[in-house]
C-alpha cells in the first residue's frame, strides 16, 4: 500500500494498492551452478508469516554481501535455550541431507508451499524426511544442502561462508522431481478467472 502517512508505514486517507504482473520466465529461476550463502546471526520476528517488514534487513544484508559473491543469506540464531540453530534463507527454506535422510527445520521458519511440495516429492521418492532443529555447527558435516523457493524451485547450495559443497544425488533427484512436477502442474494453460 502506498499513500500519505504520518509515521511512514500507515497510510492516511486514500491509499493505493500497487500490483505488478508479468509473465514468469521459468528459465530465469533455474540456477545450474547453485547459490552461495552467508550465515547471519538473526531470527526473523514473525517467521511463520510473510511479512514485508521482516525482509528489510534481508535486502540490506544481501546488498552488503552480494559484492563479496554471496547470492543469499542464511539466518542462524538461538532458540533461547541452546546453541545457534539454522532457520532459513532470506527468501527460501533450507534442507540438509545426511546419509540419505532429508532434514529441514521444524520451527522458526515460513512453512513455504515449495517446501511442502518438496517434502511430499521426497516421500514419494522413498526419501526419509525429518523436521527437526538443525544446530549450526552440524552444517559442516552435512552431505548435501539445498534450498527451496517459489521462483527458484529446488536450488543447490554450493557454498556456505567459505566452505564449498557438492551437488549430491538427493538434491539432483529432488531438482528433477520438482521440475517434472512443475511441468505436470502447468501442462494446461491456467484459465482466465474473469472470462
Amino acid at each position: 500500500l502506498a499513500g500519505p502517512s504520518s509515521n511512514g508505514s500507515t497510510p492516511i486517507g486514500n491509499s493505493i494498492l500497487l500490483v505488478r504482473g508479468s509473465e514468469f520466465d521459468e528459465s530465469l529461476s533455474y540456477n545450474p551452478k547453485g547459490i552461495a550463502v552467508k550465515m547471519v546471526p538473526y531470527k526473523r520476528q514473525m517467521p511463520e508469516i510473510k511479512f514485508t517488514g521482516d525482509y528489510a534487513l534481508a535486502v540490506a544484508l544481501r546488498q552488503e554481501f552480494g559484492p563479496q559473491g554471496y547470492d543469499e543469506i542464511i539466518y542462524t540464531g538461538s532458540d533461547g535455550e541452546g546453541p545457534g540453530l539454522v532457520f532459513e534463507l532470506s527468501q527460501k527454506n533450507i534442507f540438509t541431507v545426511k546419509k540419505g535422510v532429508l532434514i529441514t527445520p521444524k520451527e522458526g521458519v515460513l512453512h513455504g508451499i515449495t517446501r511442502g511440495i518438496t517434502i511430499a516429492l521426497a516421500k514419494k521418492e522413498g526419501i526419509e524426511v525429518r523436521k527437526e532443529s538443525i544446530p549450526m555447527i552440524t552444517l559442516w558435516d552435512m552431505d548435501e544442502i539445498f534450498a527451496t523457493g517459489t521462483t527458484s524451485g529446488v536450488v543447490h547450495v554450493r557454498k556456505i561462508d567459505d566452505k564449498e559443497l557438492e551437488r549430491g544425488p538427493v538434491t539432483q533427484k529432488l531438482q528433477q522431481a520438482f521440475l517434472d512436477y512443475r511441468k505436470r502442474y502447468f501442462k494446461e494453460p491456467i484459465p482466465d478467472p474473469v472470462a
